[in-house]
């Protein structure tokens, strides 16, 4: 019966030795910092009046002016989607003109992040109007990612080489790679295309950050948003063969 030992050496990694069987297991990460390219932002219309009719009327004004401030800055349709439309009948004894309540919701993504501060002011500046930035992202996430975890799989390779050399062996080819619990290399692979394989494993996703809501207003520009980088984070697992 073949004899297999495995030895310990620090946390992640892992040697395995018999007669035909010799190989390191270990693990890599890496960071990479992505720069913003847009922004998840909500819009809410708020009107109120004594009466419905003059409230609609006064909300949808309000919204095409939103529209048509949107399309100035090329916001395009595809990146906006209304969210709801509500009306309210509410009896304030003190204020009787605010009875019926109409509100307009909806939220779209703005590519262009260095025109934003504009924007804001322009659309705070037709009152009645709430703006919440909801999330920044990167239109590019799926390639920062996948350079994460080229940068993963080299730190892993390092890490390997180290733990090799104590031991006076050499690195071999490298014979499976894990990510996310998942095989993305094996040994039949050419390791030289693994970046452009990785994204295909790796699901794009437009809101790689998001925080508390912050509310725009007249007073605060939406500079005090400004960010220019989040921080995509990467691991792997390597297993390569001993010479």
């Amino acid at each position: 019966m073949k004899k297999l030992i495995l030895l310990v050496l620090i946390p992640f990694a892992v040697f395995s030795q018999s007669k035909e069987i010799k190989y390191v297991v270990v693990k890599g990460s890496a960071e990479v910092k992505v720069p913003v390219d847009y922004l998840q932002v909500i819009v809410s219309v708020h009107t109120y009046s004594a009466s419905a009719k003059i409230a609609i009327d006064s909300n949808r004004t309000t919204v095409l002016k939103m529209l048509g401030i949107l399309r100035k800055y090329m916001v395009a349709d595809s990146d906006f989607q209304t969210n709801d439309n509500s009306s309210r009948e509410d009896a304030y004894v003190k204020e009787p003109e605010r009875r019926h309540s109409i509100t307009y919701s909806a939220q779209f993504n703005l590519r262009n992040v260095k025109s934003y501060d504009s924007l804001f002011q322009e659309l705070v500046g037709l009152g009645n109007i709430d703006i919440s930035v909801r999330g920044n992202g990167s239109n590019s996430s799926a390639m920062y990612k996948a350079l994460a975890y080229q940068k993963a799989v080299k730190a892993a390779q390092h890490e390997a080489e180290i733990l090799l050399a104590t031991a006076h062996q050499s690195l071999g080819k490298l014979i499976k790679l894990i990510q996310d619990s998942r095989d993305v290399f094996t040994q039949y692979d050419d390791i030289d295309q693994i970046v452009q394989r990785m994204p295909k494993y790796i699901q794009k996703s437009e809101s790689q950050y998001s925080g508390q809501d912050v509310t725009v207003s007249a007073q605060a520009s939406g500079s005090i948003f400004r960010r220019d980088f989040y921080t995509q984070a990467a691991e792997v697992t390597a297993i390569y063969e001993i010479k």
